[in-house]
């Protein structure tokens, strides 16, 4: 600072930063990012419910005024609904804050066509296991020391009126006469009822905005009047997550209450309920759509939840060709098909069929040059410890990238398949291998292979939590030490080339010596 002093012939102070680091300070100062690598900035930094932070930095002075407000909110969310359309439109269409916006969040929770027309064997039953969930929930997490002090809190008594709710609830599902429901039994009906009817209307809503092309309308042109909003985060599951029971507690009152049934379902939730997710077209209609009015995406991420048929994820040969068109000039690009994978209820992935379509969708997606940055987290061929049968490999291997620097990867894999990856790179990459089971070859070949291929600069390539091969036969406390912290562990040391000898090779050589091999 003093040489800058000195270079100005005046002094400097924080106003004389450029807005674009002033608008990163007051994220820090807000509070320390959450940053998961792969993602761009303005998903990282998602300032989106925000609004109170964004109205004191500009209460702080002119300057802060001035740019905080197109620079603090880096990214807005939409979900298929009329209002939320109305507040992107809206935002969009602002002279400033449209001028910061990078990424678009889209929300695809959808209300379902079973819930909103079976009251009695969907919606009914549905509803009572959530708010039980809720329940339990909310038991876990009570800081409550003793039973004492639990008897007269706020949480026993909301844990007392809700349970009298499910109470009539569950009579009302096997006694539909109402003869034996008292005065606060008929009140709780006419409350599940009422949410019925609202969750019916904003499925009607939905359905209407979704099928007669309003919601891709109103976000492909909301993206092109948002001169940086080149980004886009596809999602299944909601914007801005919050655990079950604290939105009970919010939903207390009866109106409350009401708003907490009437939430959209997750497509993680429809996967339990085997429900069909209904706007699976859209992952491919929504980059088509934004591609028709003349944007060029540069990143798109995709974190849903597994479907039952990934048939439908191209919507056909045409889509897929136009996709190829749409993300021409895309750099950066996620790709998560099982995320919030439940283990408990899904099945193991062995469906060839649907590992081609999803490689067929990722291809279609990829299929440029200007890729820099892939992350493929495919888990779903991996639930809950089981031995996978199908390899997630070959989506890493659709073409080459020549101006590729960064490659995430989580699921099952060959090192014949790493190896071809490394073989086709025109570039210096930087490889996360994370929970990855390797079905064939060795750990020790993989920790050789990512040494003789460093990333450029100070990055580095590193192995968290792998699975199969030699990590079978070594004990936790040496899988700690060569895999634990990816910024300290034996493993990553040997990647960098701070230490000479492979750590694997000699365990597996010790475990040798004591088997007599």
């Amino acid at each position: 600072m003093a040489s800058l002093q000195s270079q100005y012939g005046k002094p400097l102070h924080i106003l004389d930063l450029p807005n674009e680091i002033l608008a990163q300070i007051f994220v820090y100062v807000k509070d320390p990012p959450y940053y998961e690598e792969g993602l761009p900035w303005g998903l990282n930094h998602h300032t989106d419910s925000s609004v109170e932070y964004i109205k004191v930095i500009r209460l702080v002075c002119r300057r802060f005024r001035d740019e905080s407000s197109h620079l603090l909110l880096t990214a807005v969310s939409v979900s298929m609904n009329s209002a939320s359309l109305a507040r992107l439109d809206e935002i969009s269409r602002h002279p400033l804050i449209a001028r910061g916006i990078q990424t678009v969040i889209l929300s695809l929770r959808f209300f379902a066509f079973d819930l909103a027309t079976e009251f009695y064997s969907c919606f009914l039953p549905y509803q009572w296991r959530r708010v039980r969930s809720s329940i339990r929930e909310l038991q876990t997490v009570m800081p409550i020391p003793n039973i004492r002090e639990y008897e007269g809190s706020e949480y026993a008594r909301i844990i007392s009126k809700t349970r009298r709710i499910l109470d009539s609830w569950n009579k009302l599902a096997g006694n539909n006469e109402h003869s034996s429901f008292d005065r606060e039994d008929r009140r709780n009906v006419r409350l599940i009822k009422r949410a019925h009817e609202e969750y019916r209307q904003a499925y009607l809503e939905q359905e209407r905005v979704r099928t007669n092309g309003t919601f891709l309308q109103v976000v492909a042109d909301a993206v092109a009047r948002m001169p940086i909003a080149r980004s886009l985060y596809i999602t299944g599951g909601d914007t801005v997550p919050e655990p079950q029971c604290l939105l009970l507690i919010e939903g207390i009152g009866n109106d409350d209450l009401v708003k907490y049934i009437v939430r959209p379902m997750e497509w993680r939730d429809a996967q339990e309920q085997e429900i069909d997710i209904v706007p699976f077209e859209l992952l491919s209609q929504i980059p088509l759509a934004i591609h028709e009015t003349g944007v060029v995406l540069t990143g798109v991420n995709y974190g849903i939840a597994p479907m039952t048929d990934y048939s439908h994820l191209s919507g056909g040969i045409q889509n897929l060709n136009g996709l190829k068109t749409a993300m021409r000039q895309l750099t950066s690009f996620t790709f998560e098909p099982g995320l919030d994978l439940n283990p408990n209820v899904y099945e193991l992935f062995d469906d060839e069929e649907g590992l081609r379509c999803l490689q067929g969708f990722v291809e279609a997606c990829t299929d440029t040059d200007s890729i820099q940055d892939i992350r493929i987290d495919m888990g779903l061929l991996w639930p809950n410890g089981r031995v996978p049968t199908l390899s997630a490999g070959s989506l890493l291997l659709t073409r080459t990238w020549p101006r590729l620097r960064y490659v995430f990867f989580r699921g099952p894999l060959h090192f014949e398949e790493l190896r071809e990856l490394y073989a086709k790179l025109q570039t210096r990459v930087r490889v996360v291998l994370e929970t990855v089971y390797l079905m064939s070859g060795s750990w020790v070949d993989v920790l050789d292979i990512m040494r003789d291929n460093p990333p450029p600069g100070s990055d580095w390539s590193y192995i968290f939590c792998p699975v199969g091969a030699e990590r079978d036969t070594i004990t936790d406390e040496q899988e700690q030490a060569i895999f634990g912290d990816p910024k300290t562990c034996l493993s990553t040391l040997y990647i960098r080339g701070m230490i000479r000898d492979n750590p694997l090779r000699q365990v597996s050589q010790d475990i040798n010596d004591e088997d007599g091999v």
